[in-house]
């Protein structure tokens, strides 16, 4: 079993948030940590699994479930049939960087034409807020952070809005909320 570096010496695991002892520590890989929210990771969903040492980095699933895949792409079809000229619309978690130590990832995002500046030089995280992001589903373990997922879009969301988004629409696949 595995600590975490700076972290207690046990892991809250499960519904019950039953404590395990710890007997060894590791540095929590990058890849794991989702989004960044005021300074504070946000993990994957799974990165326990890692922690306890019963999946591998590689074991850990980072793609989309097929649901998942199939509701994005949909929304993107309906949005390039329908959406004027001037908007533009892209999906695959667009990393956004809305302040110091706060970035978050868009499953979605509408920019209005002429608003997003792509270049060969962007290769960092977008500064520009879209008119509209969707998300579709919780990715993260809010269990660190936050006291459930709902405490999480309502957060999230409001960050989003505060930072210039004019609309965030979730989409919950699972009947979540």
């Amino acid at each position: 079993m595995r600590n975490v570096v700076g972290g207690e010496n046990f892991v809250k695991f499960g519904k019950n948030q039953t404590l395990i002892a710890m007997t060894e520590t590791i540095q929590i890989p990058k890849i794991l940590i989702y989004e960044e929210f005021d300074g504070h990771p946000i993990y994957r969903k799974g990165y326990k699994d890692f922690l306890l040492g019963f999946k591998t980095i590689e074991e850990l699933n980072f793609g989309n479930n097929t649901l998942h895949w199939f509701i994005t792409n949909s929304i993107i079809n309906f949005l390039y049939k329908n959406l004027p000229d001037s908007y533009f619309a892209g999906a695959s978690e667009l990393g956004l960087h809305l302040s110091h130590k706060t970035n978050f990832s868009a499953d979605i995002a509408i920019y209005r034409e002429g608003q997003l500046k792509v270049g060969f030089h962007s290769i960092k995280y977008e500064q520009t807020p879209p008119n509209v992001i969707i998300e579709v589903d919780i990715k993260i373990d809010e269990s660190d952070y936050f006291q459930n997922e709902e405490e999480y879009f309502h957060k999230k969301t409001e960050k989003l809005l505060q930072w210039g988004v004019e609309k965030v629409i979730w989409v919950f696949s699972h009947g979540e909320f």
